[in-house]
């Protein structure tokens, strides 16, 4: 999901705040320049160990902590 990407500490930025508005959330969360919020279970193939990931229509060139990502993905699979 990750390997090859820097996680960097999460600093709300102003696309940030225009899209989720803003909110108080912790200094220790961590991040990627680039988020996809979909990245759901259900767009996740997999082909032997490799990860494919489909459906980046929610896809932000900012930075949304991935605790949100997970969170979602969860949700969603409930």
């Amino acid at each position: 999901m990750t390997q090859g990407h820097r996680w960097k500490k999460f600093q709300q930025t102003e696309e940030f705040c225009k899209v989720f508005g803003e909110v108080a959330l912790s200094e220790e969360l961590q991040c990627q320049e680039v988020t996809n919020i979909d990245m759901i279970f259900s767009n996740i193939l997999l082909e032997g160990e490799t990860w494919h990931f489909i459906d980046y229509e929610w896809t932000f060139s900012f930075p949304i902590p991935i605790h949100f990502v997970l969170y979602r993905a969860f949700l969603m699979a409930a």
